[in-house]
């Protein structure tokens, strides 16, 4: 069984999970959420998939509610999910933040060589 902390460490840091290897998965947690009966699944179907959460980590953590009728039922799914979602953000936003850095450090390689030569 894969637990929520493996599923996070391999989330972002595995080629498995491009879009060919992820739409399946989707489709797949999807079908799940829905017979699970959780409102508006497909919003929770891509960072689960992304997450690579299985159907048997979904079923433990689900086992102790499955019979509740309060909001509480899919409560843990929907926050799992958004940890998902968040560490994606996140993931971008460093991607993001080192590229500018390489970009500066580039340019600033680029103008020293530049004043050196002069």
């Amino acid at each position: 069984m894969s637990t929520p902390n493996n599923a996070y460490n391999c989330a972002f840091a595995n080629p498995k999970t491009g879009i060919l290897a992820q739409s399946p998965r989707e489709d797949v947690l999807l079908d799940w959420l829905k017979n699970y009966g959780v409102a508006d699944a497909w919003k929770l179907a891509e960072p689960l998939a992304t997450g690579e959460v299985d159907l048997a980590t979904l079923d433990s953590l689900t086992t102790r509610c499955r019979d509740d009728t309060t909001e509480l039922r899919d409560m843990g799914i929907r926050w799992l999910a958004l940890s998902f979602e968040v560490m994606g953000m996140i993931k971008s936003g460093l991607d993001g933040a080192e590229g500018i850095s390489n970009l500066a450090q580039s340019m600033k390689s680029y103008y020293m060589d530049h004043a050196a030569q002069q």
